[in-house]
């Protein structure tokens, strides 16, 4: 495990101002997301991430605390843009199908758009210290339960299968854009957002209740 004496990184960091310069610490974002996606979160210098990013290695330290906080940090925003997304299609005054395309799309375009940092996470959560993985649970668990509460609505309404459970329902969705971490390429010939309608027409397609079922006496 790399130490440093943080404190005193942190005070020189201050001290020089390059640590709260504009954009430093999306650049260590960025820099630990591309390192972490390529080469394996274990296998990444903290060294490695300054010398990406172009700061020092007490800079570093002003932002985050450790590795563990810099590999937090790539998971943070995106579960946060997630769940705020998810919020707000929520909230609009719109028919419930509407709401089901709208956040399926949505976080389906916000992982292909953002497909570095979902590698990141799918390849390196469990390598987090204990503390912020059970945080990190915790804001998956929120955004599932709220996700699953309108799969549920939508089963009472007879818009998606009853079938199943909800779980299976949300399985069916991200499954498929988990494993985009394997094939999917920011620069390759598909766009995010025809490929995030796409993918969603497909899930919609096998989940939805198709007309002669939702007539009296079929079934769902």
């Amino acid at each position: 495990m790399e130490r440093s004496p943080r404190k005193a990184s942190a005070g020189q960091a201050r001290r020089n101002g390059s640590a709260a310069g504009p954009g430093a610490r999306e650049r260590l974002r960025e820099a630990a997301t591309r390192l972490f996606a390529v080469h394996g979160y274990s296998n990444v210098s903290i060294d490695q991430i300054c010398a990406e990013a172009e700061v020092s290695k007490g800079a570093f330290y002003y932002h985050f605390d450790s590795k563990d906080a810099a590999l937090y940090g790539i998971y943070q925003p995106l579960l946060e843009l997630q769940m705020q997304r998810l919020r707000e299609i929520l909230a609009r005054p719109a028919p419930l199908a509407d709401k089901l395309r709208a956040v399926a799309e949505d976080v389906a375009r916000i992982c292909l758009e953002r497909i570095d940092d979902l590698t990141v996470f799918m390849q390196s959560m469990h390598l987090l210290e204990p503390k912020t993985r059970a945080l990190v649970g915790e804001q998956r668990r929120e955004y599932h339960q709220l996700f699953a509460q309108m799969i549920e609505a939508a089963q009472a309404e007879r818009i998606v299968r009853s079938d199943v459970p909800p779980d299976l329902l949300i399985n069916q969705l991200f499954g498929p854009l988990h494993y985009s971490t394997i094939w999917y390429r920011r620069h390759g010939p598909w766009k995010p957002e025809v490929l995030a309608r796409q993918m969603t027409d497909m899930w919609l397609g096998g989940v939805r209740v198709h007309a002669a079922a939702a007539e009296p006496g079929g079934k769902a």
